[in-house]
This record gives C-alpha cells, sequence and structure tokens, in this order.
C-alpha cells in the first residue's frame, strides 16, 4: 500500500490517500473509501479484499482516503456540497493518474462517510458506477437528505445500502431507491440474524 498527497483547488488543504493494488492480476474495478483509517484499521478491507480475491470476488484495486481530522470529519461527511463536488470532480482524474485507468468507480463508505457517499452520488449521477453505503447517518439533520430527494437529479444510480433493522434507515434506502430510478427498489435478506436492504 502507498501513501500520497492529493492537491485540491475545491478543499482548503491536501488530503492523503492510500492506494492498495490488487497483486494478483490487473484489477478493472476501483474502489474509493472514505474514512480510509477506520477501513484499514478497524474493518481490515485490505486484508479482506485480498483474501477474496482469488475466488468469488475479482480483483479491485482500492484508493483509501483519510479524514483531515474528527472535526473535519463531521463536516466532511454532512452532505458537503464542496466535498462532494472534489470526490466526484478531483478524485477520478487523480485516480487515473495514480493508480490507473478502470472500467467502474464506486464510491463507499460507512455511518457519516456513507451518508456523503450517498449524497454525492446524487449530487453528480453517472460518475460513479455505484454507491456502498453501510449503515449510514440519516438520522442527520432530521433526515435532511431524504427530504431533499425531490431537488436532486434523478439520473439513475446504483446503490447498495447496509441499514440493519432501524426502521428511519430503511425508509431513507426506500425513498434514495425510488429516486434513483431502480426498477426493483427495495430488496431484503437476512445475514447473521439482521435484516438488510438493498436496490440493485
Amino acid at each position: 500500500m502507498t501513501e500520497h498527497q492529493i492537491p485540491s483547488t475545491i478543499l482548503p488543504a491536501p488530503r492523503k490517500a492510500w492506494i492498495h493494488r490488487s497483486t494478483n492480476v490487473e484489477a478493472k474495478d476501483c474502489l474509493l473509501f472514505l474514512d480510509g483509517e477506520l477501513y484499514t484499521e478497524r474493518v481490515k478491507a485490505p486484508a479482506i479484499l485480498e483474501a477474496k480475491a482469488t475466488g468469488a470476488l475479482k480483483p479491485v484495486t482500492c484508493v483509501y482516503l483519510t479524514n483531515a481530522s474528527a472535526a473535519g470529519r463531521q463536516a466532511d461527511y454532512t452532505c458537503n456540497a464542496a466535498f462532494a463536488d472534489f470526490l466526484a470532480r478531483e478524485m477520478p482524474p487523480w485516480i487515473e493518474r495514480e493508480a490507473g485507468r478502470f472500467e467502474r468507480l464506486f464510491l463507499c463508505g460507512l455511518s457519516l462517510s456513507a451518508l456523503q457517499a450517498v449524497f454525492t452520488a446524487l449530487r453528480h449521477p453517472g460518475v460513479f458506477a455505484g454507491v456502498l453505503a453501510q449503515s449510514p447517518s440519516a438520522w442527520w439533520q432530521d433526515e435532511w437528505l431524504a427530504e431533499s430527494l425531490p431537488a436532486m437529479p434523478t439520473t439513475p444510480n446504483r446503490f447498495w445500502l447496509s441499514v440493519g433493522g432501524l426502521p428511519r434507515k430503511g425508509l431513507l434506502l426506500r425513498d434514495v431507491a425510488l429516486w434513483s430510478g431502480a426498477q426493483e427498489p427495495v430488496r431484503k435478506f437476512v445475514w447473521r440474524g439482521k435484516t438488510e436492504d438493498r436496490n440493485r
């Protein structure tokens, strides 16, 4: 895994990221993870993805974007328009320069960063091939994101939203799925006793 500094004309300061390339074959997909520290240190995503690359999961290149600070995390990941613009406008060309060209780019986040990932994809439809949002913080600002959907572009997006059993998060999933034009808005499955939802 290699460490990089990402310059920005949108954000006030550069950002740090780690790039983890598949060691087996050339990857066709790239995953851009927000909350890079959490995904690498707590979730152990690099080890999991590397172990799965020889099985059902295709090899991927991963970019882990770190947080400037705890306070900065709160600001960046609460439906921040400037940070969404940075992710959609500056990160894709930077990834192409530093990590290579990929067929598909996915945006991933958990909790607050999952909220920002969903917001970014809705604000910039067509930039990301899909969004992985693990337990997005739908409660933020009295469910501001769900209430703001009518003002968002309606170009179809593809989401995987893991919401567990909390009903309000399930409503956000339903609203986002319907607004993004999903033909099968919500599909439920049970994993280790927890109900999860997704749209295709």
